[in-house]
């Protein structure tokens, strides 16, 4: 809890010219830590007594929410609870525009700030409901399925886009180990799966801060840098359920959430393997199917693949780069790109087609552009990798540590067949304008080339 404890309520104007700032003020992990909710909420919101809404699904109001009610009643707290139900024919709540609205109507603007109790659908759906509404909330956890407690950001299907919304972080963050070691051991394993892909997020951060100029600030991966580590070093005693290696998992799942926080995206945590698992997210959603996969094993077989890409990548002469060849490629006119987008996304609603060409088209360059940009990667090769060789020295052990906690080895084992996910690994690209490795890649005319082979080397029949 150092570590954390020493990001809480920070303002820092860094040298990269952002004012970096934290509004979590209050984490607590540990054994029995919700028999403090009452007190802890009181304090970060300074309220004596009152009515609060309290937001769960049934699984998860099933977990914490009787703890969380006796807790706050003997703080003088009252609640009124909101269930949040699946839509027909769905299983599980989804994150989607419709149920933010959902959510906002249950929240009195000048009530007491929410309190949320689940992991990521419940949590985004809080969470942007309350900043509309102009509150804070705070988030009880229930499962360490993935790394946004403490982001601010929350990831919403609109207009079936999966799209990232900048939010707010929750003041107030409980993880309670013995309600946490409840949760099914899948969930465990997605946030393992989860953090596990931030050295190929930081990589493709990296990549577009070298080739797009994007903004970049170093101070803003320490956090999920250290939690990497930590999890890896660890993930042994994770599998086998270690209340002191689930309470490092719970510490580091935080400190991801604290570099999106610090860096205002999503940029050090979310990559080209997150592309990949949108995609497949948006699929599923425009068909009206429930998602296959938690999201932290979609993300781990995006991670794999986007390894894969980085290490043939690695070993290219830069001197082979065909940059007329990449060229006729590239579409020389927005019409041109708009004539793609439909070619190759036609299986999708005209809707969803209209989004993806909106994030298509903020990406787009010029023809001449994009020969500048494909000369600089020729000609600065090595400076590059000089960058990106420290950041993936640890890629070699992510495989290994996502088979010990249990995320799936190959596609078939989360219920995603071969071609959806090849088709996710060549289109994701287009639905963020978020330059990534597979930017890079098909920029370079490589990911149409590699995509088949690739799939066959990373999950073997």
């Amino acid at each position: 809890m150092s570590l954390i404890s020493s990001y809480l309520s920070t303002r820092t104007e860094c040298s990269c010219g952002a004012l970096h700032e934290i509004t979590t003020q209050q984490v607590d992990i540990g054994p029995e830590v919700i028999q403090n909710l009452g007190a802890a909420y009181q304090t970060c919101f300074s309220v004596p007594a009152g009515e609060i809404t309290l937001f769960a699904d049934r699984n998860t109001f099933e977990v914490a929410g009787p703890q969380a009610l006796e807790s706050l009643s003997t703080s003088g707290l009252d609640c009124r609870v909101v269930i949040l139900e699946p839509e027909s024919g769905h299983q599980d709540v989804e994150a989607t525009a419709d149920r933010v609205d959902e959510v906002e109507k249950n929240i009195d603007p000048s009530g007491f700030p929410p309190i949320a109790i689940g992991s990521g659908t419940v949590g985004d759906l809080v969470k942007l409901a309350a900043f509309r509404a102009g509150l804070p909330y705070a988030m009880v956890g229930t499962a360490l399925s993935m790394n946004g407690y403490a982001s601010g950001i929350a990831a919403i299907l609109e207009d079936g886009l999966k799209k990232t919304i900048s939010c707010q972080q929750a003041s107030l963050i409980l993880l309670d180990s013995s309600i946490l070691l409840t949760a099914p051991p899948d969930m465990t394993a997605a946030g393992v799966g989860d953090l596990l892909s931030k050295p190929v997020s930081h990589a493709d951060w990296t990549l577009a801060s070298w080739v797009r100029d994007t903004p970049y600030c170093p101070a803003s991966i320490h956090p999920v840098s250290d939690a990497t580590h930590q999890v890896i070093d660890r993930v042994d005693a994770i599998a086998a359920k270690d209340p002191s290696a689930l309470s490092a998992l719970s510490e580091s799942l935080v400190l991801s959430g604290f570099s999106m926080a610090l860096a205002g995206s999503s940029s050090p945590a979310s990559g080209g393997e997150h592309l990949i698992s949108h995609y497949l997210d948006m699929e599923q959603h425009a068909q009206n199917q429930p998602i296959r996969a938690f999201h932290g094993f979609q993300v781990a077989l995006g991670t794999r693949l986007s390894l894969e890409l980085y290490r043939r990548l690695r070993d290219i002469d830069p001197k082979t780069i065909d940059i007329e060849s990449a060229l006729s490629e590239h579409p020389p006119t927005y019409e041109a790109l708009r004539n793609r987008i439909e070619r190759d996304h036609a299986h999708l609603p005209p809707p969803i087609r209209e989004c993806i060409q909106e994030e298509s088209k903020a990406g787009w360059i010029s023809t001449e552009e994009k020969r500048e940009e494909l000369e600089k990667i020729r000609d600065l090769w090595d400076p590059m990798w000089e960058r990106l060789e420290p950041i993936l020295e640890d890629s070699h052990r992510i495989a290994h540590a996502q088979g010990v906690v249990g995320c799936p080895r190959t596609p078939e084992e989360a219920g995603i067949p071969r071609p959806d996910l090849r088709r996710a690994l060549l289109l994701s690209a287009d639905m963020r304008n978020r330059y990534t490795i597979l930017h890079f890649c098909r920029d370079l005319g490589l990911l149409s080339r590699w995509s088949e082979n690739i799939l066959e080397t990373v999950f073997p029949d």
